[in-house]
This record gives C-alpha cells, sequence and structure tokens, in this order.
C-alpha cells in the first residue's frame, strides 16, 4: 500500500524537522527532511508499506538534524493527515 503524509508547518526562525514513519520496533517506511520557514507551508512525502502494520508510528524531530538548521524555536505544526493512495 502506498500513502502520502503531509502538514502544515512553520516555525518563528528558519530550522528543519525530520518526520519518520516507522512500526513498532522501529523499523523505518518512509520519511523526510522539511526546511521550514516562517511562513506556513505544507509539506508531504509518499511512502510504500512493504507489510501489514497494525501498530505504526509516527516520529517528529524537532531536535538537532546533522548538516541542517536546527534553531531552538518554536515550531507550529497543523492538519497532520495520513492518507492512502
Amino acid at each position: 500500500m502506498t500513502y502520502t503524509l503531509s502538514l502544515k508547518a512553520r516555525a518563528l526562525e528558519a530550522r528543519s524537522i525530520k518526520v519518520d514513519i516507522l512500526d513498532s520496533s522501529y523499523n523505518w517506511y518512509g520519511g523526510s527532511t522539511f526546511d521550514l520557514t516562517t511562513e506556513d507551508a505544507v509539506y508531504t512525502f509518499t511512502f510504500t508499506q512493504s507489510k501489514s502494520v497494525s501498530n505504526g508510528v509516527l516520529t517528529i524531530n524537532l531536535g538537532t538534524i546533522p548538516g541542517k538548521a536546527s534553531a531552538a524555536t518554536t515550531v507550529y505544526l497543523d492538519d497532520i493527515l495520513l492518507e492512502e493512495q
């Protein structure tokens, strides 16, 4: 099955966040790093689930991301949506 995850986000200072889809054993199914600005924007990524999972995990990393801007600032997240394609 293929899915698209989307979210609306912004930060008070430009910075990056990392979003991942995992199963309960932390096997990775997909994810992306997004470079947020101070303006609301919609960020998306698509992934294919390789096996049936009944207890998946969505992680949003707001910590330091190597090689990316990781300002300690307020981050706003809204309209998080996971859709089957």
